[in-house]
């Protein structure tokens, strides 16, 4: 499947393995995701989400 770029990571939380993330495409639970960055070359399955502190299953372009 073809990578494209559905946002930035604007904060990450190491000791709680959480990043916050600016979307600008749609993602979903179970989505498989690749973070690149200085230091990192990960993929991995959104395994959950939350907006505003409560769980969501997607995201929409914009949702932070």
């Amino acid at each position: 499947m073809e990578e494209r770029e559905i946002g930035a990571i604007t904060h990450y939380y190491g000791h709680l393995s959480v990043g916050i993330v600016e979307l600008k495409d749609a993602l979903k639970v179970g989505d498989s995701i690749h973070i690149k960055g200085h230091s990192s070359d990960v993929t991995q399955i959104v395994d959950s989400m939350q907006i505003e502190h409560a769980n969501v299953q997607e995201a929409k372009k914009g949702d932070v």
